[in-house]
């Protein structure tokens, strides 16, 4: 063949046709057929092809669209997403609802080795001031990062201005308990946050009954025993309900309780400190969110209001000191100069910086606690065997123990006439 004729032809070949051509379709049938060598190449042909086919081409939006398969398709579809997430957080200004999460309180949490990278760092204050606008929050804080086997989570807390539930429930705590705060989570600072679905009590009482990795999936099953009635989303805002209770500290004396409504409100007669030598031991401490019942999955017993009753004072109040078997404090040697830190022993992973003037608390973890009380699943043992049927003292049991009876059958006698009608027969 002439090299023109060569030319000719593989110009011919490789016509454009919905965005691939004849010349790649058959290179990567014969490929194909090279790398499986099937016992029969001619006869598997035509499957072989139409199988390549169907993996380059996707139906598109009408006769000749080009397309460049499933795959292609969704990598575009995830990058438009990336980029109009990215774009919407570009633009975004500042909120004055949202807490401080950068500055040198990220500068003291990266010296105690936590950090998220100035990149995550910059777009997690974005999108924290784009979830306050869209909101209209209270106040937005950035909870933490959960770890997870597939994803992770990066979570955002949301103080809203209308509770979520407005009256509290057998099955749900009102703004007072554990639905006093919304959240957020996306499984990177540039992607959608998703609201999780209001707080349930029988959600935490389940999750404490087992401890499991996170899959990054919100529609994930949670196996387990008992049985939880959710999915992960569900377990997911048990976990951060009940870390959220035990680990969020801040300055004693930074915070008040309300006389007239109960909120709490910074208290006016706060004066900073000089220096955090105070901060250095668990008492300059104090917990800003009330903790949840383990045993009833909330802050305070349902009371119904039809019986006029005053509902009980919660166990773990706020503004109640910090443990201090609960809390590691370094030492003032080993801080940065004029910043105290403290780090949860129940939940790694929870850590709490001030200067003396503002806190801000930290969550980056597992989402597993660090408590013997729950242990390994193990079945439960059956009932113990009663005992064997007249094995007791025959003197000590109410009926007397049955006896057989000697055998007194006794055989038929047989007449002579009928022995003798035997014999002859």
């Amino acid at each position: 063949m002439a090299t023109t004729d060569f030319v000719d032809a593989k110009a011919y070949l490789t016509k454009d046709y919905r965005g691939t051509h004849l010349y790649n379709h058959l290179t990567e049938v014969i490929l194909k057929l090279l790398n499986d060598r099937p016992a029969d190449a001619l006869t598997v042909l035509e499957s072989v092809s139409r199988s390549v086919r169907e993996s380059t081409f996707s139906a598109g939006s009408g006769v000749g669209a080009p397309t460049k398969g499933n795959a292609a398709e969704a990598a575009s579809g995830a990058c438009a997403s990336w980029a109009s997430n990215c774009s919407a957080l570009h633009g975004v200004e500042e909120s004055s609802a949202v807490m401080p999460f950068s500055g040198d309180l990220s500068a003291a949490l990266e010296w105690h080795g936590v950090s998220l990278g100035d990149t995550d760092t910059f777009l997690i204050t974005q999108a924290l001031n784009l979830l306050a606008a869209e909101t209209q929050a209270k106040s937005v804080r950035f909870f933490g990062k959960i770890l997870g086997t597939k994803s992770d989570y990066y979570v955002i807390e949301v103080l809203p201005k209308n509770p979520t539930v407005a009256a509290p429930t057998p099955e749900m705590e009102g703004s007072e308990g554990g639905n006093r705060y919304v959240y957020y989570v996306a499984p990177s600072p540039d992607a959608t946050f998703v609201k999780l679905p209001p707080l349930k009590a029988s959600h935490v009482v389940a999750s404490t009954a087992r401890k499991r990795f996170l899959t990054g999936d919100l529609d994930a099953h949670v196996p387990g025993h008992p049985p939880f009635k959710g999915s992960e989303k569900h377990f997911l805002h048990a976990l951060i309900s009940r870390i959220n209770g035990a680990t969020n500290l801040s300055i004693e004396g930074y915070y008040e309780l309300d006389e007239d409504t109960g909120a709490m409100i910074k208290a006016e007669e706060f004066e900073p400190a000089e220096d955090v030598e105070g901060l250095l031991e668990a008492g300059g401490w104090v917990h800003t969110i009330a903790g949840l019942d383990e045993a009833t999955g909330r802050v305070v017993e349902y009371v119904d209001p039809a019986q006029e009753e005053e509902p009980e004072e919660p166990e773990k109040p706020e503004l109640r000191p910090a443990e201090e078997e609960e809390w590691s404090i370094p030492e003032a040697t080993k801080n940065l100069p004029n910043m105290a830190i403290a780090k949860s022993l129940v939940w790694p992973g929870a850590i709490a910086v001030s200067d003396g003037r503002v806190s801000a608390n930290l969550y980056i973890g597992y989402g597993i606690p660090k408590n013997p009380s729950v242990k390994a699943f193990s079945p439960v043992a059956p009932p113990a065997l009663p005992a064997e049927w007249g094995a007791g003292d025959p003197e000590e049991d109410e009926e007397p123990i049955p006896i057989e009876e000697p055998d007194d059958t006794k055989e038929p006698e047989v007449e002579e006439e009928e022995e003798a009608e035997e014999e002859d027969d």
